[in-house]
C-alpha cells in the first residue's frame, strides 16, 4: 500500500504536464482523470484503507487515458508519402542534367552531375542529424507540444510553396525550359562545378525540406508507421530511379506533377491542423471548440479538429487553393493563346 500511494502521488505529480492535452483531446476524459485522481487519494488516505475502491479508481483512470495515448496524428500513408515525394523531384531534376549534357554532346561531364547528387545527400543526413540532436535537447514537457506546432507550420509553408511550383512546372514545356535555363548557364560559364552545385543544391533542398517535414511528425507517429512509411516510400523510389535511370523508363510529367501537388497539398493542409492544434496543447494559442461537434478529431486523415482555431485557417487554405488553381488555368490558357497567334 505505501508503493500504491507512492505511485499515486507521483500520477499526481505528473498530471497537470499532461492535462492539457488530454482535455483538447477529450473535455469528457480530463474531467473523468480528475475526479478519479480524487477518489483513487480518498481511498489510499482513508482509515482504514480502501484498497479496493483505489484499485477501481486506478482502473477507470487508465481505461481513459489509453484510447487518447494510442491516438496518432500522422500515418504510415503520410510518412511514404513525404520521402517519395521530395525524392521523385531530385530524381526528375538529376533525370533532366543527364538527359540535357547527353543532347548538348556534354555526356562525359555526368560525373559532377552524380557528384553533386551525392554531396546533397550527405549534406542532407547531416541536417537532419543535427537538427534532431538539437530539437531532442529542448523538447520536453510543454515545449514537445510547441516544437510539434512550430515544425508542422513551417513544414506546411514549405509545402504549400512545393505545391505551387509543382502545379505551375505541370506544362512539360515549362518544366523543359527551367531545366535548360538552369543548366545552360552553368554550361555558358564554363565551370563544371555548377553542374555539380546544381545537382547539389536540387538535391540538398529536398533533403532538408523532408528533415523539416519528418521533424514536424514525429512527436505525432508511431516509431512503427514513420519507419514503414519511410521504407515502403524509400522502395518505391528506388524502384523508380532503376526504371528511369537504368531501362530508361520515361516518367510521365504531367500526371506526376497534377498528383504530387495534390499529395503535396494534403500534407500541408494537415500540417497546418496538427500544427495549429499542438500549439493548442501548449496552451500558445486559445481553444475554442464549435458547438455540436466532438472534442476528437472530425477528420482525422486530414487533420481537421473541432476548433475555431484550427478549422477557420484551413477553410482558408482551401479557398486559396482554389484561387491557385484558378490563376495557373488562366494563365496556361493565355499562354496557349499566344502560342497560337504567334503560329498563325
Amino acid at each position: 500500500t505505501a508503493a500504491a500511494a507512492e505511485q499515486t502521488a507521483s500520477f499526481i505529480r505528473a498530471w497537470p504536464s499532461i492535462e492539457g492535452a488530454v482535455a483538447t483531446k477529450s473535455r469528457d476524459a480530463y474531467t473523468a482523470v480528475e475526479a478519479e485522481i480524487g477518489s483513487a487519494r480518498a481511498a489510499l488516505d482513508a482509515q482504514p484503507l480502501n484498497i479496493a475502491a483505489a484499485q477501481a479508481a486506478v482502473g477507470r483512470i487508465r481505461a481513459t487515458l489509453a484510447p487518447l495515448a494510442a491516438e496518432q496524428t500522422y500515418t504510415a500513408f503520410d510518412a511514404g508519402a513525404i520521402i517519395l515525394r521530395e525524392g521523385l523531384e531530385a530524381l526528375l531534376v538529376i533525370v533532366a542534367l543527364l538527359a540535357f549534357l547527353r543532347k548538348s554532346g556534354n555526356a562525359n561531364k555526368q560525373r559532377w552531375i552524380w557528384g553533386g547528387g551525392a554531396l546533397g545527400i550527405g549534406a542532407s543526413l547531416i541536417t537532419a542529424f543535427v537538427l534532431q540532436t538539437i530539437f531532442s535537447s529542448i523538447s520536453a514537457g510543454q515545449n514537445r507540444e510547441v516544437i510539434e506546432g512550430v515544425t508542422g507550420l513551417v513544414a506546411a509553408a514549405l509545402l504549400f510553396y512545393v505545391s505551387y511550383w509543382l502545379h505551375s512546372k505541370a506544362s512539360l514545356h515549362e518544366w523543359r525550359k527551367y531545366i535548360d535555363a538552369r543548366t545552360s548557364q552553368a554550361l555558358a560559364r564554363g565551370s563544371m562545378a555548377g553542374l555539380a552545385l546544381l545537382a547539389f543544391l536540387a538535391v540538398f533542398r529536398e533533403g532538408a525540406e523532408t528533415t523539416v517535414f519528418y521533424l514536424g511528425m514525429a512527436p505525432a507517429i508511431a516509431s512503427r508507421d514513420l519507419l514503414l512509411g519511410i521504407g515502403v516510400g524509400t522502395a518505391i523510389l528506388v524502384t523508380a530511379a532503376v526504371l528511369i535511370l537504368v531501362l530508361g523508363v520515361k516518367l510521365p510529367l504531367r500526371p506526376f506533377f497534377r498528383v504530387a501537388g495534390i499529395l503535396v497539398y494534403y500534407l500541408g493542409f494537415k500540417f497546418v491542423g496538427a500544427g495549429l492544434h499542438a500549439l493548442q496543447v501548449a496552451s500558445v494559442i486559445p481553444s475554442s471548440p464549435i458547438a455540436g461537434l466532438s472534442s476528437n478529431p472530425v477528420f482525422e486523415f486530414f487533420g481537421i479538429y473541432p476548433t475555431w482555431q484550427t478549422l477557420l485557417p484551413q477553410l482558408a487554405l482551401v479557398l486559396g487553393a482554389l484561387g491557385a488553381w484558378a490563376y495557373l488555368r488562366v494563365r496556361e490558357r493565355r499562354a496557349a493563346t499566344i502560342g497560337v497567334s504567334a503560329t498563325a
